[in-house]
């Protein structure tokens, strides 16, 4: 993220650390450090989370999280298909003033719905995988059918 409080600047040499960080480009050039599989901590540039522990665990404790606070999260989220705040700030999606689409909130809570059950299944089990792979396909299916393709964009801005 750019620098929120101003006044800073790039440190000479930065470049091809910023684009490891940003998905642009792996340190050797190769192809975008975000692409998959993964490098292991991303190449050198930042240590990976190995220290977490339990994968399982984290996935379980996310999906316990949005479960406990879905709606402040989908309102959250939605702001990337909102209104832009005032004063404004270079950050968009971190502005404090922006306001939700409110049209959005149902259809974004159906997605990180289906994501949740996506991440508890832990694609251990190839037909649990799959049921979380319909449901979202069913989830988009219906909200291109019920909202068109501007709410689609609307969804896709809010996740």
């Amino acid at each position: 993220l750019p620098p929120q409080l101003g006044g800073c600047t790039y440190e000479k040499g930065g470049e091809p650390y910023e684009k490891v960080i940003n998905g642009e480009k792996t340190l050797d050039g190769t192809r975008g450090s975000w692409d998959l599989p993964l490098q292991p901590h991303s190449g050198g540039v930042e240590p990976d989370w190995d220290w977490c522990g339990d994968e399982s665990a984290a996935k379980r404790e996310a999906v316990e999280r949005l479960s406990f606070n879905y709606k402040n999260i989908a309102a959250f989220a939605a702001r990337g298909a909102g209104k832009k705040g005032f004063p404004p700030y270079s950050a968009a999606l971190s502005d404090p003033n922006a306001t939700p689409n409110d049209s959005v909130k149902g259809s974004v809570d159906a997605c990180l719905r289906a994501i949740s059950l996506a991440m508890i299944n832990d694609n251990d089990d190839d037909n649990e995988s799959n049921n979380a792979d319909e449901l979202m396909k069913e989830i988009a299916a219906m909200i291109k059918k019920d909202g068109g393709s501007g709410l689609v964009d609307d969804v896709v801005a809010s996740l």
